[in-house]
């Protein structure tokens, strides 16, 4: 799947979110998840570049809703991730982006899981689920 194939799908996909939605994004590395995040971003209006905010753990794109981009691969696991301060964030009205969500998985209720699965070295597939506890 192309980058832009991966950003219609998730403008597709986007177009029934709303503001205090989760979307975990699972995948290996370079599986394509921040390109899915930019095409989220991009149906709410949400200005500038999407980037993977792996170092800054957090990238807020306003827009017509927020988006919070989530990236918690560098983080060691919950307690460390609710350092943060995401408990705070998580309170406000946006759609929420979460890579690597594995991390903090019990901490979510009801959510969107988004896994992407590699095929083979040229093919992907993006598979989705709506999860509730």
């Amino acid at each position: 799947m192309s980058e832009s194939e991966t950003i219609e799908t998730a403008a597709k996909f986007a177009g029934n979110l709303k503001a205090g939605d989760f979307v975990l994004l699972l995948g290996p590395l370079g599986s394509g998840k921040t390109v899915f995040a930019r095409g989220i971003a991009g149906v709410f209006g949400c200005a500038g570049e999407v980037r993977s905010p792996s170092f800054k753990i957090v990238n807020r794109y306003d827009g017509r809703i927020p988006v919070y981009h989530i990236d918690l691969y560098r983080l060691g696991g919950s307690a460390e991730a609710f350092d943060t301060g995401l408990e705070e964030i998580f309170t406000e009205s946006a759609v929420f982006i979460v890579e690597w969500p594995e991390k903090i998985i019990d901490y979510f209720k009801k959510f969107y899981l988004v896994e992407f699965r590699e095929i083979s070295e040229k093919e992907r597939r993006i598979i989705f689920f709506d999860c509730w506890k």
